[in-house]
């Protein structure tokens, strides 16, 4: 078994605990439901601190979008940009500029239809016309 093969059946582990966990949620007393919450905690945590901004553009893309889709891809840029510029907001320019010279790291080539199929997800949101911000389910990309 490689190492993609593992990633991918550790999600789909992951994925099946935290339904499990939704539903025990939902059947039980309100006072248990504090500890289902502490449970959950963990994973959003590891998620969050392995998250590096600082890294430089092409280390931070080989490492977090590896056999991501264009839509996933176009929020870790989103993610990228924003948290790199300290602004709330990245440009399209900025995006398509930066995919350009990703291409042998990232695989599907750059299409408009990634920031709808984004927006469709509610992982980002365009205020405005070519510049897109995070919602706050964001982190969804890496289940």
């Amino acid at each position: 078994m490689n190492k993609t093969e593992l990633e991918r059946q550790l999600r789909l582990i992951k994925d099946a605990a935290e339904k499990c966990l939704r539903v025990l949620n939902e059947s039980m007393p309100e006072d248990d439901k504090n500890e289902a919450a502490i449970v959950k905690n963990p994973a959003r945590l590891a998620v969050d601190s392995d998250i590096d901004f600082s890294m430089q553009a092409r280390a931070f893309f080989k490492k977090h979008a590896k056999d991501m889709s264009g839509p996933k891809t176009f929020t870790l840029m989103v993610a990228y940009f924003v948290n790199k510029k300290g602004t709330e907001e990245a440009s399209l320019t900025d995006i398509q500029g930066e995919w350009s010279k990703m291409k042998s790291i990232i695989k599907p080539k750059f299409s408009p239809t990634f920031a709808v199929r984004s927006r469709e997800n509610d992982w980002i949101v365009s205020p405005k016309n070519s510049l897109y911000s995070l919602r706050p389910n964001w982190k969804e990309i890496f289940k």
